[in-house]
């Protein structure tokens, strides 16, 4: 009984042995490095999936504590008002991103500040493994804005500082950002995102804190997280410098 038992274990690692294919064994791709195409206003490694469309509204609010007040009494007072800047509205955005490839996204969006309307297009070049043979995964952000707001708005005091008539390629701008991410395990994923973004036209302001006059041209590096604290709940966070 046991030479037999013995016998039919050997039949069953050879039958196994012979439905295993040599890409079993290779490293696969890591998914999910975040949950979305963006952390907060950063945009993360992820796209939207062949075929698929995502639709978004978006807000950015007032400070969290409201520091114009002349004593810390009023400002405490203003902060409740406002409800911890939830009532101060600054920014809505609409924007749809529609899925080329499951590595390539388009998108067009309109942001109530600056009245921006902007397309961009993201592609992830580079795919992390899950043995980290290729630790990173990296994809390319190029995005482009046109302001349509009214000369005789926001645009008029801009323009009227320029001793030269005012022309529409002075309402665009460009951003072209690298995106490098890494899903260190299954509670940490992190980003590093450096960047360059073009204005056409500016104010040429200094900024009295350092002396440093404004440019058409702005380098950036970005940061950017999720830590997964449970199946639901994660902590995410992104920072520009």
């Amino acid at each position: 009984m046991t030479l037999l038992s013995v016998a039919t274990m050997n039949g069953q690692d050879d039958l196994l042995s012979m439905v295993e294919t040599p890409e079993d064994n290779k490293p696969k791709r890591v998914y999910a490095t975040f949950k979305t195409v963006k952390i907060g206003n950063a945009q993360t490694i992820e796209t939207v999936k062949k075929n698929h469309l995502d639709f978004r509204i978006s807000h950015r609010f007032g400070n969290l504590y409201d520091t114009l007040g002349s004593n810390a009494t009023q400002r405490v007072n203003n902060t409740f008002q406002s409800f911890f800047g939830f009532d101060d509205i600054r920014d809505v955005r609409f924007s749809l991103d529609y899925g080329i490839t499951d590595d390539m996204t388009i998108a067009i969006g309109r942001n109530q500040y600056n009245k921006l309307l902007d397309g961009s297009v993201k592609y992830r070049f580079l795919h992390q493994s899950s043995d980290f043979s290729m630790p990173v995964s990296v994809a390319l952000f190029a995005c482009m804005g046109y302001r349509h707001d009214r000369p005789e708005g926001v645009y008029g005091s801009f323009y009227n500082v320029k001793p030269f008539a005012t022309r529409d390629e002075h309402r665009f701008n460009y951003v072209t950002q690298l995106i490098i991410a890494s899903k260190l395990n299954d509670y940490l994923s992190l980003e590093l995102i450096p960047g360059y973004s073009h204005r056409n036209f500016i104010l040429e302001r200094v900024n009295p804190d350092n002396g440093a006059s404004d440019q058409n041209g702005v380098l950036s590096i970005g940061f950017g997280g999720r830590i997964k604290l449970t199946k639901r709940l994660s902590f995410i966070g992104d920072y520009f410098y």
